[in-house]
């Protein structure tokens, strides 16, 4: 089976090479912040899928004065792979199984309570 042709960026910085692409969207940001005691410059490398189910991480870099960033728009059928994937349909899995958890305990005090009738009769 062929993978799909996605649109992506190869990033250069320092002796690291990354191909960032996924099936639905890839960001790569960039952060500057000065504020009183704090004053950085970060990339940040992520991207989701098509169908939204998962996010990719590829890093986070602190960037210095002099450093040297590579950023070429490529088109490619793959990527590095991420450090980090999150799976949003398993979030998703826990949430409803701690909502149905909730959902069980309370209905259980309810009729505890003889507030409403138990599921058997």
């Amino acid at each position: 089976m062929d993978k799909k042709i996605m649109i992506g960026f190869e990033i250069c910085f320092k002796d690291e090479k990354i191909i960032a692409a996924e099936t639905g969207s890839t960001s790569l940001i960039l952060t500057r912040v000065k504020v009183k005691d704090r004053d950085e410059l970060d990339l940040s490398v992520s991207g989701s899928s098509y169908d939204l189910d998962f996010r990719s991480v590829w890093g986070q870099w602190n960037l210095k004065e002099g450093d040297k960033l590579e950023i070429r728009v490529i088109e490619t059928n793959d990527a590095t792979k991420p450090t980090k994937r999150y799976s949003y349909i398993e979030d998703e899995k826990k949430v409803w199984e701690a909502k149905l958890w909730s959902f069980r305990n309370l209905q259980k005090r309810l009729v505890e309570k003889g507030l409403i009738k138990d599921e058997n009769g």
